[in-house]
């Protein structure tokens, strides 16, 4: 009866220390992919980095044309919808430029983690488009009124859009095609970039759809 007793807990430690063991090496041996993960990077691409994609002279460059060349018959309209449109862009850089930063400082290791934080990173994209002129002083009641309509309708245009992106990144993030993290990255920042320009070009004929939901009212001066 003792010995079986003994026997019993003897068992019990066994399992508790392989377990302990077995967590613990995980852990370890995450933090080792991590560290070199982020060596590679360091190593292998010292010139080759995220932060080099061209999106971001992209987003630059496109908002230089918007500021030239996006004109309208329609002064009002054309005043509004060039502050959404540079907006639109200077957003997409801060939240992709925050993403470039964990990909090339090796924080994130596998595909789930990049499915997620570049989901997560077109949803805040969204979020602060639908609010960027909300709580903010250079808007007047009349204004803001102004960009409630036309973000409505800019943001349901656009929906589809959206949809495609996660699509595309989840494909992207369970395809054997792509040989690791840091290619798929770069594959997920063409996405970005493609749907980016597609918005911006598209965006002259979507916008000039919006006829009579203005009329009448004012932007920056100028009556619509």
């Amino acid at each position: 009866m003792t010995e079986n007793i003994y026997l019993e807990l003897i068992k019990s430690v066994v399992a508790v220390t392989t377990a302990i063991i077995t967590v613990v090496g995980a852990c370890l041996g995450r933090k080792k992919y991590k560290k070199k993960n982020k060596e590679q990077y360091k190593a292998i691409n010292n010139q080759l980095m995220l932060y080099s994609h061209p999106i971001f002279k992209k987003i630059e460059l496109n908002k230089n044309i918007i500021k030239i060349h996006f004109t309208l018959e329609n002064k009002g309209k054309e005043a509004v919808f060039r502050e959404i449109l540079i907006n639109h862009m200077d957003i997409f850089k801060v939240h992709a430029l925050k993403l470039c930063k964990k990909v090339d400082s090796g924080k994130i290791v596998d595909t789930d983690e990049l499915y997620t934080e570049s989901v997560y990173t077109l949803n805040n994209i969204i979020a602060d488009l639908k609010s960027f002129y909300n709580d903010n002083n250079r808007y007047s009641q009349e204004e803001v009124n102004v960009l409630d309509i036309v973000m409505d309708k800019y943001n349901h245009w656009n929906s589809d859009r959206q949809h495609e992106i996660v699509a595309r990144i989840q494909e992207i993030c369970v395809s054997a095609f792509y040989p690791d993290i840091y290619n798929k990255s770069i594959t997920v920042f063409d996405t970005f970039l493609f749907v980016m320009n597609d918005i911006m070009f598209d965006a002259n004929k979507t916008l000039n759809n919006l006829n009579g939901d203005l009329v009448g009212l004012k932007f920056r001066g100028v009556i619509i």
